[in-house]
């Protein structure tokens, strides 16, 4: 089956960023300008108050500049997310400032407090470039699909439950090694906690799992943190792959991924997963054991991509 390989075009017709859309780019804005002040309040050794002062200015400014800009620009968010070099560059500040940062503590040209403020600025630049993306990406997966998906599952990546559980360990561990030597100071207990809900996080992809080849492991069903969040069975913590008209949807809790049929080259259903492989970008896969039909959604996704391809 044959596909042009380029990208469908965006909606004709495209609305204005929306409220939360710009005030994710009021915030990146800000953010950039807060790092940028730091770093060179740094390097020139500024006072306190001078800093405050320039922090707050560069909050202020940013919000509002970046707000106005990202409104005045009708689908910014669609048009960010269909390109990955497009969003690349929200990551540009963030890199530039480790670059900073490496420089300073390679030459020693200026105080080692410039490298640790870059490295702060970079984080928060990066936090909010991610924010941004994230959006940008669930944005334009909404803007390019019509109706409902036909086809709907839970959607795990294969042995995502171990990875889990491994991380989870792996940061208990390190807590309780910091405990003892009294390296980390308190943050102990942030990785004691999160060790705890990826541990549990895992149990809970494992029981999903279980359940759905029935054969559970007999463990309390309030250690699934869907009922924690709810009290339902419905699992809405769970990923979802989406198979529309135009292609397919990765749907997790925070954000949304579009894929075209014309970007597919192919699909298979194995023995453990399915697996969709795409022209650009690692494939596609989810483990078999949570596909309530496996049979029925592979037969789904190629009728669908036959249909597509009839259309064009």
């Amino acid at each position: 089956m044959s596909h042009g390989r380029r990208a469908p075009p965006l909606p004709e017709t495209l609305d204005p960023p929306d409220a939360g859309f710009m005030a994710a780019a009021g915030a990146y804005v800000a953010a950039a300008f807060v790092a940028g002040s730091v770093a060179v309040a740094a390097a020139v050794g500024a006072s306190a108050a001078t800093l405050l002062g320039s922090v707050s200015s560069a909050i202020t400014i940013g919000l509002v500049v970046g707000g106005i800009a990202a409104g005045r620009v009708k689908g910014l968010p669609e048009r960010l997310g269909r390109s990955r070099r497009r969003l690349a560059l929200a990551f540009a500040p963030s890199i530039v400032l480790v670059v900073v940062g490496l420089i300073v503590l390679a030459t020693s040209l200026l105080p080692g407090v410039v490298a640790l403020a870059a490295g702060f600025g970079a984080f928060l630049t990066g936090l909010s470039a991610f924010v941004v993306a994230s959006m940008a990406r669930t944005r334009y997966a909404k803007a390019m699909v019509s109706g409902e998906p036909s086809t709907t599952t839970t959607f795990l990546k294969p042995n995502r439950d171990r990875y889990w559980f491994g991380v989870g360990l792996l940061s208990l561990g390190l807590g309780a090694a910091s405990w003892r030597t009294g390296s980390l100071g308190r943050p102990f207990f942030g990785l004691w906690f999160f060790g705890g809900y990826a541990v549990l996080y895992g149990i809970g992809l494992r029981l999903e799992r279980a359940d759905s080849n029935g054969d559970g492991l007999g463990l309390p069903s309030w250690l699934l943190p869907a009922d924690w969040l709810d009290g339902s069975e419905n699992h809405q913590w769970l990923p979802e792959l989406r198979v529309h008209r135009e292609g397919l949807v990765v749907k997790r809790p925070v954000k949304r991924r579009f894929v075209p049929w014309s970007g597919i080259a192919d699909v298979r259903l194995t023995d453990d997963e399915l697996v969709v492989e795409r022209r650009r970008g690692l494939a596609i896969r989810c483990d078999r054991d949570v596909i309530d039909d496996p049979d029925a959604l592979y037969e789904g996704i190629e009728r669908a991509r036959l249909e597509r391809a009839g259309s064009d």
